[in-house]
């Protein structure tokens, strides 16, 4: 059963299923597979770089779909890949960049970041894809890339900027924030460029996922908020 039927309207919602919400809207290509590989998600933004509609996906192997290949040559989606067993370990790689195989047959190259989220509701964690395509590299992404710094050393955060955070991950925006918060849309703004200043980044997006992988958002933080 794909992740969307499984949330109920009726529910509260988790702090995970109002993250991948907020990641399905994205303008990035995005899918979400479960433990073994098994699509749960697929954004417009994936159908409109690999061709395939989410009905043409969902509940199939990622690795089938995508079928992305190193430089070399040599297969890198594949049942058991690196990916899918470090998200078992609750580890998320480093971003890479592979070449994949559109519906059409095109072969396109894409540059990944995986986060990768544990939740009660669902068994096992659910590794989230974000890709985006880019050019032909002229050698191997691998020897290009340098070791990234870990961005998830945690950084202070007041109160207020907690519950604005949370109120981010559930895809609201300055003014949404101002109203529920009972403060105005400036000083919601205010809190904002605060949060992606100490989080070190310039995406809303980016923000809530460093917060929830360094342990500053949790399900606890989003129901204390909930109207």
């Amino acid at each position: 059963m794909p992740l969307s039927e499984k949330h109920g309207a009726t529910e509260s919602p988790s702090l995970e299923s109002e993250v991948l919400a907020l990641i399905s809207a994205a303008a990035e290509g995005m899918f979400a597979n479960d433990e073994n590989g098994r699509i749960l998600i697929w954004n417009q933004a994936a159908e409109a770089i690999l061709g395939y509609s989410a009905a043409e996906v969902l509940g199939k192997a990622c690795f089938d779909i995508v079928s992305g290949r190193e430089f070399s040559g040599l297969p890198f989606c594949f049942k058991g890949c690196s990916v899918l067993a470090m998200a078992k370990a609750h580890h998320a790689p480093q971003a890479f960049t592979v070449k994949a195989t559109t519906k059409s047959g095109e072969k396109v190259w894409i540059q990944t970041k995986i986060v990768v989220l544990s939740t009660e509701k669902w068994q096992g964690p659910i590794t989230v894809h974000l890709f985006k395509k880019v050019p032909e590299p002229e050698t191997d992404p691998r020897l290009q890339s340098k070791p990234e710094p870990n961005p998830y050393v945690t950084p202070e955060l007041s109160p207020r900027e907690k519950d604005v955070l949370a109120l981010m991950a559930r895809c609201m925006v300055a003014k949404e924030i101002g109203t529920h918060l009972g403060i105005s849309t400036e000083t919601a703004r205010t809190h904002i460029q605060r949060i992606l200043k100490k989080l070190h980044t310039h995406s809303k997006l980016e923000a809530v996922i460093i917060a929830m992988q360094s342990g500053l958002l949790n399900n606890g933080d989003l129901q204390v908020i909930q109207g």
